[in-house]
């Protein structure tokens, strides 16, 4: 509680909503729903290697759109509880589409490096340039659409001139410190992926979408740095403990993700649609004068 800043007396109305259990009771459902549903999809997957029996397409889609639908409701109150929550007196309304947008952009760049680096390993060969450049244009396009909500939001709140809400901007704009990661979080995280992803060449190069999605992943760090610490007068240098929390989350995430390789395979052998997504040979344009 004392860390969520929930006992001051303009929290009352929110008492409720904040208090402890009801906290904790949500984060479970919230977990409990992602891994759910996470775990439905694998396991049709699964199966249709086994059996290549079609009804788990089916399935499968149904799960995926149920997932979509829940997804966007949960983790619009997860980000309201594990982020805004920090600053409870602020409230933006624009502020999940901002959260959600930072975790799209992030995790398109995280699947970007871990298909080059299995691709460069041999344990994706059928993996080419042109699904290399469908994963570049996404981290492009997906950076800009991050540059998009943070500017809605700030112009949102800049115009409105509320003092509940420009609290947020003035400790993180007018503190020396956190104004420097301020705004080398709209470089990180939109102006230099931008600028690297912006020809076509850019996108079909491990090289160049190497460094473009590790800078966003970089970037994504710092946007949620100056999102949380701020509110909790942490100073704004980036200390050894917060590198050490990175890496071991990293690190954990990484022992989860290769256990996982372990037990099934990378491609679905049997999935109906598998030849289609292989097949991504470039396809002559029409001639317009013929």
């Amino acid at each position: 509680r004392s860390f969520f800043g929930y006992n001051g007396k303009p929290m009352v109305f929110k008492n409720a909503y904040l208090s402890t259990p009801f906290f904790f009771s949500r984060m479970a459902v919230f977990l409990g729903l992602w891994v759910l549903l996470a775990w439905l999809i694998k396991r049709e997957s699964r199966r249709q290697d086994v059996d290549g029996d079609l009804g788990h397409t089916s399935k499968s889609r149904k799960y995926a759109a149920i997932f979509l639908a829940v997804f966007a409701l949960t983790f619009t109150f997860a980000s309201f509880d594990w982020l805004m929550s920090i600053e409870p007196l602020f409230y933006s309304t624009i502020y999940a589409f901002y959260t959600i947008s930072g975790l799209l952009l992030a995790g398109f760049a995280a699947i970007t490096i871990l298909v080059i680096l299995l691709r460069r390993r041999g344990f994706l060969p059928e993996v080419n340039e042109n699904h290399l450049h469908n994963l570049g244009k996404l981290v492009f396009g997906f950076s800009t659409f991050w540059a998009y909500i943070w500017l809605c939001q700030y112009l949102l709140i800049y115009y409105a001139n509320l003092p509940e809400e420009t609290i947020y901007y003035i400790r993180r704009m007018q503190t020396p410190g956190w104004k420097a990661l301020f705004f080398l979080n709209i470089f990180l995280n939109w102006l230099i992926p931008f600028a690297l992803l912006l020809s076509r060449g850019a996108k079909r190069s491990e090289g160049w979408l190497l460094l473009a999605c590790g800078i966003v992943l970089v970037g994504h760090w710092i946007d949620l740095y100056v999102m949380i610490f701020p509110a909790l007068e942490h100073s704004a240098l980036i200390g050894l403990v917060d590198v050490a929390i990175v890496i071991g989350f990293a690190s954990l995430f990484l022992q989860s993700f290769l256990a996982g390789l372990r037990k099934a395979a990378l491609l679905p052998k049997r999935d109906p649609y598998l030849a289609e997504s292989l097949w991504q040979e470039p396809r002559e344009a029409p001639d317009p004068l013929a």
